[in-house]
């Protein structure tokens, strides 16, 4: 990713990553996962544009349907549980900013050939994966870890959609999702242990 456009969409998932962590209503969570989930889109479809590239065209499309759309309706007609309790809001935002602050001094020393723009999106991209690893290392299991989970997905997919040029981009998307999906059966499975 390159624009200042890129960089805002990249900004505005850290951002809902960030509310994501003192979040503590399902109907919250979801709204955030499905709005995350549109966002991933939006920046797929425009590095589809940026590089005229038709399987990331194919890309925006499966994220907007499934993450925007399919998995928050799916998540929100299963039985999670009381709600859990997400970080106060001051300590979450200190760590987020100190999860950004991290991210950056871990991307500075990238090789001198990488942009400066190209560099704050790798440490937007790297602080969006952390917050969501916070958000799964935080959270009891139930839909807060469960939307962690994803965003720790999305997160990926963020990476793996700016990259360009990236080979097998549809594949290894479908993979991921694939991979998301069993993350979240699992989880599924150890709540309902859980509980009886």
């Amino acid at each position: 990713m390159t624009s200042g456009f890129d960089h805002a969409l990249v900004g505005a998932l850290l951002l809902t990553g960030f509310l994501m962590l003192p979040s503590r209503r399902p109907v919250i969570l979801l709204r955030l996962l499905a709005v995350q989930g549109a966002l991933l889109a939006l920046a797929a479809a425009w590095q589809a544009w940026a590089q005229e590239s038709l399987p990331l065209a194919v890309v925006a499309l499966v994220v907007l349907g499934s993450q925007a759309a399919a998995v928050p309706i799916a998540l929100s007609r299963l039985e999670w549980g009381p709600p859990e309790p997400g970080l106060p809001i001051l300590p979450a935002m200190l760590l987020g900013c100190g999860l950004v602050a991290l991210a950056i001094l871990v991307v500075l020393p990238v090789a001198p050939g990488v942009t400066a723009m190209a560099r704050q999106d790798l440490a937007l991209i790297l602080a969006f994966l952390l917050v969501g690893l916070l958000g799964l290392a935080w959270r009891r299991p139930g839909l807060g870890q469960a939307a962690s989970l994803i965003g720790c997905g999305h997160a990926l997919m963020l990476a793996i959609v700016s990259a360009r040029g990236m080979p097998f981009v549809l594949e290894i998307t479908v993979g991921l999702m694939l991979l998301l999906a069993t993350g979240l059966i699992g989880l599924r499975a150890r709540l309902l242990g859980g509980l009886a």
